[in-house]
């Protein structure tokens, strides 16, 4: 079975690296960036690759709604979900859910994250935690 691929964008190492961990361990291909650009230039050269996006906002460089105005001028269809520990303002949330499909405050806990992946991505079978 092949496995979903997802897109994971965050300028925070450890955000990275526990996410991906806890996704791959439940059955998920994850490919990870540190910065907007990298991340738009692995997706522009292959963009049917993934079924999901998660985004920080607040990237060095191209935000996170930037990023995902970039991917979506080349896949419209792509679901985006944005992390942030800025948009605790309920203006700048509708804001930016013209953009993305979640949004998502910090602290995201990796259970939080799996069901919003699972939204978008059903496994069919259980996989170990």
């Amino acid at each position: 079975m092949v496995k979903p691929q997802i897109l994971l964008v965050d300028d925070e190492a450890e955000v990275r690296s526990i996410f991906s961990e806890h996704l791959e361990k439940n059955g998920y291909a994850v490919d990870t960036f540190e910065t907007g650009e990298d991340a738009f230039e692995a997706f522009s050269a292959d963009p049917d690759k993934y079924k999901l996006a998660l985004i920080d906002y607040n990237l060095p460089g191209i935000d996170g709604i930037m990023l995902t105005r970039k991917m979506r001028v080349i896949n419209e269809d792509l679901p985006v979900v944005l992390i942030s520990g800025y948009v605790k303002n309920p203006q700048k949330k509708l804001q930016f859910s013209v953009d993305v499909d979640v949004i998502m405050t910090k602290p995201v806990f990796v259970e939080q994250l799996s069901e919003v992946v699972q939204r978008f991505l059903p496994l069919n079978t259980k996989n170990s935690k």
